[in-house]
């Protein structure tokens, strides 16, 4: 499995932007797995560079891949600070429909998908978010 994750060329961002708002995102990243592969246990860690001592608003999550993963979804666990607790939200991330056809944007055999999680979150200054 760590083999197969590496061959997506998979890169996973999160963005963090005020709710309701038609301003750009506040904080956005992109996290590259590692040459040698990603396996479950491993997470990716984002934190973002907030200039407020808390920000709220919407997460958005996007995988970027190439056409040599073999699978139509890819399920991860998205772990977020919270006030005295750690919220993980599992995320069914669709890449492809049933016939194969490749959701997103993207040049070659390269494709961008991305989606905003459920929830509003206020995230403390220095919060790591997590990736699994």
């Amino acid at each position: 499995m760590r083999r197969l994750l590496s061959a997506i060329g998979l890169a996973a961002a999160l963005t963090f932007a005020t709710g309701c708002s038609t301003t750009p995102p506040e904080f956005g990243s992109f996290v590259s797995v590692p040459a040698e592969g990603w396996a479950y246990g491993d997470t990716l860690s984002v934190e973002p560079q907030m200039t407020d001592s808390a920000n709220c608003g919407r997460l958005s999550l996007a995988v970027r891949h190439t056409d040599a993963y073999a699978y139509r979804n890819l399920w991860l666990e998205v772990t977020t600070p919270l006030a005295d607790t750690v919220q993980v939200d599992t995320v069914n991330v669709e890449l492809a429909d049933r016939f194969g056809k490749w959701y997103g944007t993207g040049v070659g055999v390269s494709f961008c998908v991305s989606d905003t999680l459920p929830g509003y979150y206020c995230l403390p200054r220095g919060s790591r978010i997590g990736v699994r």
